[in-house]
């Protein structure tokens, strides 16, 4: 079996800074708590209450894209997260008599052809070669809406509502009892990818930013708070009289995926459903135009570095948050698994949400990046009840075995540098939530884009920007309602 060292590196490191007292370790001492049995005393009777089947060492065939084969295809190698993956594919593959084996195609972005038609290409040959599809969410809800998935709410065996998969993605992206994609525990990459900030502790003190967990906790952490502090940070470190990414700066942000995950925590909805239960564009809000106002004042800052479409630069901190780990900004703003990338930052550096648009908003909020993990199911496979048993199985065990390792052992207790930012990880992944609109955004034609690029050039005038694409925007979300069932 083959896996993404990179990506198994950064889980390791993600993971091994994770301590949740949930799953009875604590950071100090390393020892089992009381809980522990009880705990999984619990967990194995959830899993006994999977049904009872064997396939009599049944082939079971799962499509998976290359860069993210972590996620299932894995050998043992001591990695903790990864031992618990390998443990999971065993234990279901003995329990239900399969025998997993996995197809990996490359499927980044730039390779999304190569996947589509692999997978298109089985089904329109009608060959059932794939009994689980785990795919792109961004490209994969193509073939959602042009009727290569069998329908998830009719299956047998899989519960989409069960706490092991995400309920908020189910109740975001079924249409007309319809849902043709589904994520959860089973997907490592839910987590890896959930939005967050850093902030440097060693900074904040130096320029007297006060305690950012506290301004967290007592729902302050906005827009305005975040420019605020952020405006106190600002250093011509080289002395060249210029500032550029050699300088120190009081937010970092990298490229328009950082720019347009705004949205959902600050409770834009690019798409709701209408009285029939379908979905309606409801972008142009006077909520979008006001966070727009609001973040276009943020990234034109001067104490702001905004490093858009750098995509091979080491300043970029998806790929590596030099600026952030060499000392030079006081707050950036990445992807939760870019803590196991600052473990060995020398500063130590506390994890918080994304801010909120403003004190009256209730609850703070987080998104994915859309290259997430989803499970989907060609309508031609042989067996859908196995396929269903067998998704179901890796969820359940995923979430018992594999995602406390990662969560309460790799990212909390080894990539953590206090107590604080534990509580923190648990609110920022307590407040994942999805939209319609942003999870179908290719199919829209960009419209997560419009977000992050209208930041990106400086304009907070929005209703003009989005009236030019307004009738491609509702033709193309008719023509997605339509594939539901909307007027047949």
């Amino acid at each position: 079996m083959k896996k993404n060292k990179y990506l198994c590196l950064i889980l390791a490191t993600l993971m091994a800074g994770a301590s949740l007292p949930a799953c009875g370790e604590t950071a100090e001492t390393g020892t089992t708590s009381g809980n522990n049995e009880d705990q999984t005393t619990a967990a194995e009777t959830r899993r006994d209450e999977l049904p009872d089947a064997n396939y009599g060492g049944k082939e079971f065939n799962i499509l998976c894209r290359t860069e993210m084969s972590y996620e299932f295809d894995v050998e043992q190698d001591g990695d903790i997260v990864n031992d618990a993956v390998y443990e999971r594919n065993r234990n279901v593959e003995e329990r239900f008599g399969v025998d997993f084996n996995y197809h990996e195609v490359n499927g980044g972005w730039n390779d999304r052809s190569i996947f589509l038609n692999t997978l298109t290409g089985s089904v329109l040959a009608g060959d059932g070669a794939y009994d689980m599809v785990a795919g792109y969410e961004a490209y994969m809800t193509g073939p959602a809406t042009e009727g290569y998935f069998l329908n998830i709410l009719d299956m047998k065996n899989i519960d989409p509502d069960a706490t092991w998969w995400s309920d908020k993605w189910t109740d975001s992206m079924t249409v007309n009892d319809q849902l043709y994609m589904i994520t959860g525990d089973i997907a490592i990459s839910l987590w890896d990818n959930i939005y967050c900030m850093f902030f440097n502790k060693k900074l904040a003190e130096e320029y007297d930013i006060g305690d950012i967990y506290e301004i967290v906790k007592n729902g302050e952490w906005t827009i305005d708070k975040l420019y605020e502090i952020s405006g106190k940070v600002l250093k011509d470190v080289d002395g060249d009289g210029k500032f550029t990414k050699d300088d120190m700066y009081g937010f970092a942000s990298s490229d328009d995926n950082h720019a347009r995950a705004w949205g959902i925590p600050c409770e834009i909805k690019i798409a709701s459903r209408d009285e029939d239960g379908f979905m309606k564009m409801t972008y142009n809000s006077e909520r979008t135009q006001n966070v727009l106002e609001k973040l276009v004042k943020l990234y034109s800052a001067r104490s702001t570095y905004k490093h858009f479409n750098e995509f091979n630069s080491p300043y970029m901190l998806v790929n590596g948050p030099n600026m952030f780990k060499d000392g030079r900004a006081l707050i950036a703003s990445s992807f939760l698994k870019i803590a196991a990338v600052l473990r060995g930052m020398d500063t130590d550096f506390g994890i918080i949400p994304i801010p909120k648009y403003d004190e009256i908003q209730e609850d703070y909020h987080t998104t994915v990046h859309d290259s997430t993990t989803v499970i989907c199911f060609p309508k031609t496979i042989n067996d859908p009840d196995m396929s269903g048993l067998i998704a179901e199985a890796l969820c359940v065990y995923s979430h018992y075995d594999v995602i406390p390792e990662y969560y309460e052992i790799s990212l909390k207790t080894k990539s953590s540098r206090d107590t604080e930012s534990e509580a923190m990880i648990d609110l920022i992944r307590d407040s994942l939530m999805f939209n319609f609109g942003e999870m179908y955004s290719v199919m829209l034609d960009g419209a997560l884009g419009l977000l992050g690029n209208t930041i990106i050039a400086g304009s907070s005038k929005f209703a003009s920007r989005y009236a030019s694409v307004e009738k491609k925007f509702e033709a193309n979300l008719e023509k997605i309602n339509e594939a539901y069932g909307k007027n047949q």
